[in-house]
């Protein structure tokens, strides 16, 4: 069993963009079929650009605020309660767009035989 708190976790620097935070809530070896699982806070006007994954699947899920998410170049619009599932290398980039903080959920799921791009 694990139990885990968002108040107990540090703030860490995304590694897409060091200025966003996040919480990483559940690391490799903590769950099965599970790479990690976090939190990232993104202030108004934070991206995160684009980029993709050849080894593993990621969904996102906005706790709150809202923002775009580009997909593959289209643009999809994300609000509190959204979720969006992103497949292994299809580039994507998240953006805060409002005039608020958003918080969005993160959940990585690794491919069975995973693929490097």
């Amino acid at each position: 069993m694990k139990i885990v708190s968002l108040s107990d976790l540090i703030d860490e620097p995304s590694i897409h963009n060091t200025e966003i935070s996040k919480k990483v809530i559940l690391s490799p070896g903590d769950a099965p079929h599970i790479k990690s699982v976090g939190q990232v806070h993104f202030k108004p006007g934070q991206i995160i650009p684009s980029h993709s994954h050849g080894d593993m699947h990621e969904i996102f899920l906005i706790s709150s605020g809202s923002g775009v998410i580009r997909i593959n170049g289209r643009e999809h619009h994300l609000s509190s309660g959204s979720c969006t599932v992103v497949q292994p290398n299809e580039p994507h980039e998240v953006e805060n767009t409002g005039s608020e903080s958003m918080l969005l959920v993160y959940f990585q799921i690794p491919l069975s035989n995973p693929t490097k791009r």
